[in-house]
């Protein structure tokens, strides 16, 4: 059974609409204009906006099928196989992150789930490259997380 997008977007609208309720009580940092809510308040209006654009997608595809019947058009082996793709990235980037480092394995990741979900591999490659230029950027330059480097 498919949910329909809207419905996910309405969830994640009141989940985002909440965190940012919350956030905002998060105390202020002395001397500076932000405080601990911020980042979490900036994650809250994205997401926001997102489930607008799911929710909008769903009621679309609603109206367009309405009254049609549903097709299924994958086995249910491969739906539930493209569902543990995610939870097996992470465990995956778990047990290599110390050995392969960030960078390598950010990019094998990102290319390997998008070039098998989709069959685009040219396009997967760019953005797999892409992906992991952006992340490296935002963690290690400009939040200043200390991301793990290849040990050799």
């Amino acid at each position: 059974m498919r949910i329909n997008d809207a419905l996910t977007g309405l969830i994640l609208a009141v989940g985002s609409v909440l965190l940012l309720m919350y956030a905002q009580t998060l105390p202020k940092l002395s001397g500076l204009p932000y405080g601990l809510g911020t980042f979490p308040s900036v994650i809250a209006c994205g997401l926001l906006l997102g489930s607008v654009g799911l929710m909008y997608s769903g009621l679309r595809q609603y109206l367009a099928t309405k009254g049609q019947a549903k097709k299924v058009r994958q086995p249910r082996l491969v739906a539930f196989l493209y569902a543990m793709s995610v939870p097996a990235a992470i465990v995956v980037y778990m047990v290599f992150e110390s050995w392969l480092g960030f960078a390598p394995l950010c990019f094998v990741i990102v290319f390997a789930m998008i070039g098998w979900l989709t069959q685009r591999w040219k396009m997967a490659a760019l953005v797999a490259l892409s992906t992991t230029v952006v992340m490296w950027l935002v963690f290690a330059e400009v939040l200043q997380v200390p991301l793990p480097t290849m040990p050799f």
